[in-house]
């Protein structure tokens, strides 16, 4: 697994991208200070290419990735819901805002709670849950067990 300094560090392979997928690092390099927090899962959402191709840079970087279609029923029935009843858990994301409202509001059930969400224009990205002007929104985001050392938004 990926520990708290590699996630930062793997941030500047991202500095050479487009501003909206820099963002999905960038979420983790304002981290204070604290005990390592070891980052489980990047989620990313095949709809938008920016996740993708963010998942694509951290998945080289030795992050485990996990890839959903904006539907979360299989990955919760088969991964999440028993690994938050074993413990709570760190995981990143660039989806759409129905993935992660089901994420946000799964997650103080089992401990933990959102300590990062960015809404991200995706101009390149198929017409999903558009804003009133159209533009498809993306979020960055990063969920972490409730006494982590990361400050809430």
């Amino acid at each position: 697994m990926t520990n708290r300094r590699q996630f930062i560090q793997s941030g500047l392979v991202f500095s050479t991208l487009p501003l909206t997928e820099f963002a999905a690092v960038k979420m983790a390099v304002a981290a204070p200070a604290g005990p390592e927090l070891t980052l489980e899962n990047f989620v990313a959402d095949r709809r938008y290419a920016e996740s993708m191709a963010a998942a694509s840079k951290l998945g080289a970087q030795g992050v485990p990735v996990v890839e959903i279609s904006g539907d979360l029923t299989d990955l919760w029935i088969n991964n999440y819901s028993r690994k938050w009843k074993r413990s709570p858990m760190t995981l990143a994301g660039l989806t759409g805002q129905d993935a992660l409202f089901v994420l946000e509001t799964l997650a103080p059930d089992f401990g933990m709670r959102v300590v990062h969400k960015q809404v991200l224009d995706a101009p390149s990205s198929p017409t999903v849950l558009s804003t009133s002007d159209g533009k498809p929104q993306v979020f960055s985001w990063i969920i972490a067990p409730k006494n982590s050392a990361y400050a809430a938004i």
